[in-house]
């Protein structure tokens, strides 16, 4: 089967910043040989002691400095707590090499430094976006789902599903890796994660062949806090809410020069109060004319990881890492539903209500190995990867009906229900990657992975009939899915001047087979896909450039959205997956321009996105009152705008960011219904405001508004969330405490309006969204200090990708 991915693999172009008249680079390391990230090199005009230009040192070490004109300049190195380098050179049209340069420990720095380094809140490139999460006051204490709500392109609603610019087909990756923590939902996982466990979201809008290609909007990438600095150090927080939500964890690091040994421990509880408003006008006969339907809903949650791995650094080319992962939750929900049948006048004919209980119990496990040889420095390497991951989760729950005529007399016996659900899903990931430089200004890479998923719903229910336990068999069912995806990809990058051109090809192979093991019944779907992916880039000067990227990519159906069987928690409105589901394939072009000023800089992105076979939940009437949300291909859609990020830091005290999009959305959905074809302009607009006070305070504040969107037979409403959180240093900078309130207006309402033939549902959602959060995190051990830096996304590795992500 890899002979016929390999011989469709094809060649392509990446490559690095490179400037008009010469360029100077080396690589920083302390006195061991270890690369010193995000140091500063800068530089400057002797007769006038001022900066040229400058950048930091990249993960590695290395650095690229770009001179546009000939001449003699002072080259300086830094990094706080080492001796500053110092090398005066002259540009005259060539290229030099610095080699290796080792920074000293300066001893009576050394001790004075106990901060950690300083990084800019958003750091943005064109198609590429980090978000550092320990500079995000108003979500400290809270989740990676609050922390996704204040990113640029980012949507979150009220189920926690994200989308990207309009488009819910993300790919969310932890260490740039598929993680045990998913489960069988990102929602979940979103949720389970700590804000203050983050160190780092990266997020790429096109990513390359190197990439899966699943995901059609694009990926995000969770980077965990791993501390790197020597000898034992590590991070301690604890957080403390209304609602009864406290969060707590320690991460540790200890470090030698062959060993390093860290893991971390975090525990969460969260409370999450609801109400649900259903709103339906029925338009067939038969059918009751109006429902009125107000859900209120409780749930606990409670969660915790424990993460621990090990380093061994064999020589300077070899290293191995072996990791584990352990996450257990277990939550408890009751749901409280009113449901009221009205005649033609609206008048009360009968209601009912609901009453629902659920426990839910979940452990997930993983453990990876990883290799690393460095062949010929950093950019001629081979890395393999190796991973299983398991998820066990069961539910238990109970149900009890009461029914009433419009006067109160009741309406026939009590019914009563219970169910259970055992869920089990298995992965097993298999990866290596290979990069080599061809010569000066090109290189090669290549790659293949497979990635294996087995998981298996067994859910039960029964009715109680005459004080005896009956199986329902209209929703009891048994599902099998497995799926294999096997890929292989090449990448092939040059530099030409202030060209830098990259193509790539992947290739994936699936094979997916679902079974129903109560009917016997099996859904094949095998299928063979080209994914090239292609990224031009031309540097006007050392502050601007122009970049366009293409790729093409997949959203394969979710193991939810196959499982033909109903859910039932509300007895009118149902849902049901289709085991005839294809995957949405997408065309996605987005062309960016990027500048930067001395306190401020711009990026502007166009985009466009053209999908087959989208996959919309479809709301169709079933017998009498019932209706069903059915996921079902329609024929296309697409996605075309803009977006606009601004940063203005006009001082080390003022840190301002906005940023906007504004895009058109059409849902072509008439291969099922004449009717079923949607258009819209959307638009969304955020603001982050950070203020440094004297006295080591900080004050934050944040607002994002979202105007309506289509759906395939409807709106989503608009959105609106604020919030504002302060910090104070204190214990000699060690420690940080801070308040932050989300959502102070509580303005964050999710909903939606549906209109079909058969009949119109309005749809909302309100919860406990203002909240406060008091939290404290503590440094201990070696802390080092940089200097603040504008450090960006502008690396051209791989079309644009983030730096961050470890896999393919």
């Amino acid at each position: 089967m890899y002979t016929r991915v390999l011989l469709a693999m094809g060649l392509l172009l990446s490559t690095a910043n490179l400037w008009a008249q010469g360029k100077v680079s080396g690589k920083v390391v302390d006195s061991e040989g270890k690369p010193l990230p995000f140091a500063t090199i800068v530089g400057s005009i002797p007769q006038k002691a001022q900066a040229f230009t400058g950048v930091s040192s990249d993960e590695e070490g290395n650095f690229t400095l770009s001179f546009p004109r000939n001449g003699r300049y002072e080259i300086s190195i830094e990094f706080i707590g080492y001796q500053t380098y110092k090398k005066t050179i002259e540009i005259a049209g060539k290229d030099i090499s610095l080699g290796t340069i080792t920074l000293r420990q300066d001893a009576k720095t050394l001790k004075e430094v106990q901060v950690v380094a300083e990084k800019e809140t958003m750091q943005t490139g064109i198609g590429t976006l980090t978000y550092e999460v320990s500079k995000d006051l108003v979500n400290a204490g809270g989740s990676a789902t609050d922390v996704l709500r204040n990113i640029p392109s980012v949507q979150v609603d009220e189920n926690g599903a994200l989308s990207l610019r309009g488009s819910q087909n993300v790919t969310i990756l932890i260490n740039g890796k598929q993680s045990a923590l998913t489960g069988t939902g990102r929602q979940a996982l979103l949720e389970r994660i700590p804000a203050s466990s983050i160190e780092r979201i990266e997020v790429i809008t096109n990513p390359s062949a190197r990439y899966d290609a699943d995901g059609g909007a694009g990926i995000i990438n969770i980077i965990l806090k791993r501390p790197q600095n020597r000898g034992l150090n590590g991070t301690a927080q604890l957080s403390i809410g209304n609602y009864d939500r406290y969060n707590t964890g320690i991460d540790l690091n200890y470090q030698t020069p062959k060993w390093n040994i860290y893991g971390s421990l975090n525990g969460r509880q969260d409370t999450r109060i609801g109400k649900i408003t259903v709103r339906r006008e029925n338009f067939l006969p038969n059918a009751t004319p109006f429902l009125n339907q107000n859900t209120n809903s409780y749930r606990m949650q409670r969660s915790g990881t424990a993460t621990a791995g090990i380093e061994y650094f064999i020589n300077d080319k070899h290293s191995l890492r072996l990791e584990g992962v352990y996450g257990l939750e277990d939550s408890y929900q009751n749901r409280n539903l009113y449901n009221a049948s009205l005649d033609a006048n609206r008048q009360m004919t009968d209601y009912f209500y609901r009453y629902s209980w659920e426990n839910e119990n979940e452990n997930n496990y993983g453990i990876s190995l990883n290799y690393d040889w460095r062949l010929k420095g950093s950019e001629h390497n081979l890395t393999a990867y190796a991973s299983y991951n398991q998820n066990m989760e069961t539910q238990g729950s109970n149900f009890e009906e009461n029914r009433f005529l419009a006067d109160g007399t009741p309406k026939g016996e009590d019914f009563l229900q219970r169910s259970s659900n055992d869920n089990q899903n298995s992965m097993w990931v298999f990866q290596v990657d290979y990069k080599r430089p061809l010569q000066k200004n090109m290189k090669l890479e290549s790659g293949a992975k497979s990635i294996i998923r087995l998981i298996n719903r067994d859910f039960l229910l029964q009715d109680q009939i005459n004080n005896e336990w009956t199986t329902n068999l209209n929703f009891s069912n048994e599902f099998r899915y497995q799926e294999q995806v096997h890929a292989a990809y090449a990448l092939w990058a040059a530099k030409l001047g202030k060209w830098e051109m990259e193509t790539g090809l992947r290739a994936e192979q699936t094979y997916t087979e679902s079974k129903l093991l109560n009917t016997g019944e099996t859904f094949r779907l095998d299928y063979f896909n080209l994914f090239p992916s292609a990224a031009l880039v031309y540097n006007i000067d050392g502050a601007k450039k122009v970049k366009a990227t293409y790729s093409r990519r997949i959203n394969r159906p979710s193991f939810g959205s196959l499982n033909p069987f109903r859910s039932f928690s509300n007895p009118l409105i149902q849902r049901s997956g289709n085991p005839f589901l294809r995957p949405e394939l997408t065309h996605s072009v987005e062309i960016g321009y990027q500048q930067d000023w001395n306190k401020f800089n711009i990026t502007v992105n166009t985009f466009y996105r053209y999908t087959q076979n989208v996959i919309q939940d479809i709301l169709g009437q079933q017998r009498g009152d019932t209706v069903v949300y059915f996921p079902q291909n329609v024929a296309s859609s697409k996605n075309y705008g803009g977006e606009l990020i601004f940063n203005f830091q006009p001082s080390r005290q003022l840190n301002w960011n906005i940023s906007g999009s504004y895009y058109r959305l059409i849902i072509d959905g008439r291969n099922l219904d004449e009717s079923v074809l949607n258009d819209n302009y959307a638009w969304d607009v955020r603001t982050m405001l950070t203020l440094s006070l004297p006295g080591d305070w900080r004050l934050q504040g944040n607002l994002f508004y979202r105007s309506p969107l289509v759906t395939a037979q409807g709106t989503r409403f608009a959105f609106f969330m604020n919030g504002i959180g302060v910090s104070k240093k204190v214990l000699r900078q060690k420690g940080t405490l801070s308040l932050n309130v989300r959502d102070i207006a509580q303005s964050m309402r999710f909903g939606s309006e549906r209109r079909t033939d058969a009949l119109y549902n309005y749809f909302e959602f309100r919860g406990n969204t203002r909240t406060i959060m008091f939290s404290f995190q503590y440094n201990f051990g070696k802390q080092m200090k940089t200097r603040q830096n504008r450090r960006r996304n502008n690396n051209f590795d791989g079309g644009g990708d983030f730096d961050g992500g470890e896999g393919m």
